[in-house]
C-alpha cells in the first residue's frame, strides 16, 4: 500500500521532470485518505469535484489533493 505508492511517486520525481503530483479520492474513503496525507499530500480543495461513485454509482465528492517533488523529499516511511 503506502510504502509501494511512495516508492512509486519517487521513482516518478527522479526519473521525469514533474514539479508536482495530483491525487484523488471519494471523501468516505479513510484508508485512501490517511494515506494521502501520511506521505505528504496537501489538500487542494478549489480541484474537488462531484462525480459519480464508480463502485456505488452515487453522487459523491472526489477530493483533491497534491504533492511536490520538495515535499517528497521530506517523507520518511
Amino acid at each position: 500500500g503506502t510504502q509501494a505508492f511512495a516508492l512509486a511517486l519517487n521513482y516518478i520525481f527522479k526519473q521525469y521532470s514533474y514539479h508536482e503530483i495530483s491525487a484523488g479520492c471519494y471523501e468516505d474513503n479513510i484508508n485512501s485518505l490517511k494515506m494521502l496525507r501520511k506521505i505528504g499530500f496537501v489538500r487542494y480543495p478549489s480541484g474537488d469535484c462531484m462525480e459519480k461513485n464508480c463502485f456505488t454509482g452515487e453522487k459523491t465528492i472526489q477530493l483533491e489533493f497534491r504533492i511536490t517533488n520538495e515535499l517528497m523529499k521530506e517523507v520518511s516511511l
